[in-house]
């Protein structure tokens, strides 16, 4: 099949981070790094929730003896969303930090 030219291996034991930028406009990327501190090429996602998709099938791929830290929440009727997190406002800001959470790229590392 022509999708196995699409195919690659992760020796994820290797791996102590992923680090995953999401950007508002154009999907997502994830960045694997390695316990030497090296950063494996990006791997890019299109918007439209691949990477989330994507993190969703790697937590469940390594159940039952690991998992993503912090793992992924499930939320009823939507499935598999990031974990919340909490995010700081500047002192004197009048707008909370979640009325500019859609406006904003979101870093998680797992």
């Amino acid at each position: 099949s022509v999708y196995w030219d699409y195919a690659m291996t992760i020796r994820l034991e290797e791996i102590v981070y992923l680090h995953c930028h999401q950007q508002v406009d154009s999907g997502g990327t994830v960045v694997l790094v390695s316990q030497d501190g090296i950063q494996r090429p990006p791997l890019r996602f299109p918007k439209g929730g691949h990477l989330l998709q994507f993190l969703s099938c790697l937590e469940n791929g390594l159940l039952p003896h690991g998992q993503l830290d912090p793992p992924l929440w499930s939320q009823r009727g939507k499935g598999k969303v990031f974990p919340k997190l909490r995010k700081r406002s500047p002192q004197g800001s009048s707008e909370s930090a979640s009325d500019k959470e859609d406006d904003e790229a979101t870093d998680y590392v797992f």
